[in-house]
């Protein structure tokens, strides 16, 4: 890649991480134009439906969840819905931004709700850019407790061990009660003076929550009381200005057995030991988007939108696809014997997990995809920016 051409790709991903309000228009694009293949099958919708408005151009992280045979979906004004998955009805219907919250960032009755939605105990559990945590019941949309909390909410909460865990947007990671919304324990940490936009959802395994931050550092702390366990570079900041500096741990960590695996933005993918946080191997891989493990593979979206398969087992390559680079790439998942990515002019393309060789594509939405797949036994589920939901019927 030419130095002007790096210059363009890293002044897109700060016009879409940084700006916040919206994404860069049309006559700024620097991406590349959709690839010809010969695809092995021709992937069909099932349904769509309609989940409010969408996210229009905003930057959000708003993600679909497959639970208990229903299929939760939110947008971003505030309308969260279950549906049945298999033929898309609707189960129920909820409007958070009919609720009475203060709202301390935005004087509208948009709820503004940012980040995937979260299950567990019989609720499910969302998060607005008006720092307010909502907890829904599962089966009836009844608003069951909010908590106004110290920053934006971007990303998923998790749940585990009875509680609802969040990281916001000023550097907090707070666990909430998930009967009554209390707070049972706050880890801070400081903010560099340029972050992207955006955070990491916790992952929770062994008894500790382990979350990236925008200081560039992986880390463990206590799901019990929220203590410190370790924490880890993933990337140092260098360079004469902000933006040169820029470190921030964005993607979501993926732990299995005894190791986890993160990247950064300027920063490098690394495995770590889960009980030590001593670094076991790093490559010069950077990403914001979260990471897919299945087996011994690991597949990451880089920051320019290449696909990599790396062996996790010591973080050698073992295929690398630069045909969808400058498309704003979502983070992979794993589906069969596919790895399946979205982008931004609204097109699903599928890889075969063993070559990266592109087999499939689909348009989806001209509006643009923002958020990775969500995969079920017969179905891939692929939210819009305008704000539909997808069924995708997976090839036999």
């Amino acid at each position: 890649m030419t130095n002007k051409l790096r210059t363009l790709t890293t002044a897109a991903v700060l016009l879409v991480f940084l700006q916040g309000c919206s994404l860069f228009s049309d006559d700024e694009d620097v991406y590349s134009p959709l690839p010809v293949i010969q695809a092995e099958f021709t992937p069909e919708i099932e349904w769509r439906k309609s989940i409010g408005s969408g996210v229009g151009e905003y930057y959000s992280q708003t993600r679909t969840l497959l639970v208990n045979d229903q299929l939760f979906a939110a947008s971003r004004s505030g309308v969260v819905k279950a549906l049945d998955p298999i033929s898309g009805n609707e189960i129920w219907s909820q409007d958070l931004s009919e609720q009475d919250v203060f709202n301390r960032f935005d004087d509208s009755d948009n709820a503004l709700l940012s980040g995937g939605i979260a299950a567990g105990y019989g609720m499910i559990f969302v998060g607005s850019e008006n720092a307010i945590l909502f907890a829904l019941n599962e089966n009836t949309g009844e608003v069951l407790w909010q908590v106004e909390t110290d920053g934006e909410v971007i990303a998923s909460p998790v749940v585990d061990e009875g509680l609802v865990i969040i990281q916001t947007g000023n550097g907090s990671l707070i666990a909430f009660d998930v009967q009554t919304g209390e707070q049972r324990w706050i880890q801070s940490s400081e903010l560099p003076a340029l972050t992207l936009r955006g955070n990491n959802s916790p992952i929770t395994t062994n008894g500790a929550a382990i979350y990236g931050r925008s200081d560039g550092k992986l880390a463990a702390v206590y799901l019990a009381n929220g203590r410190l366990i370790w924490e880890v570079n993933v990337a140092k900041p260098k360079g004469a200005n902000d933006i040169d500096r820029l470190v921030d741990v964005n993607g979501q960590a993926v732990a299995r057995g005894t190791e986890v695996y993160t990247s950064a933005f300027n920063g490098e993918l690394m495995a770590i030991e889960l009980r030590t946080g001593k670094v076991l191997w790093k490559r010069a891989y950077a990403s914001v988007k979260d990471l897919t493990v299945a087996g011994f593979e690991l597949f990451l979206t880089d920051t320019e939108g290449r696909i990599h398969a790396i062996d996790r087992r010591n973080g050698l390559t073992l295929w690398s696809q630069n045909r969808l680079a400058l498309r704003g790439v979502t983070a992979p998942i794993v589906s069969g014997n596919n790895i399946v990515v979205g982008d931004k002019e609204g097109y699903l393309h599928w890889l075969d997990r063993k070559t990266g060789k592109l087999v499939a594509q689909k348009l989806i939405d001209s509006d643009g995809l923002f958020s990775k797949a969500l995969n079920s036994d017969e179905y891939l589920y692929v939210q819009s920016r305008s704000g539909d939901l997808v069924a995708v019927k997976k090839p036999i």
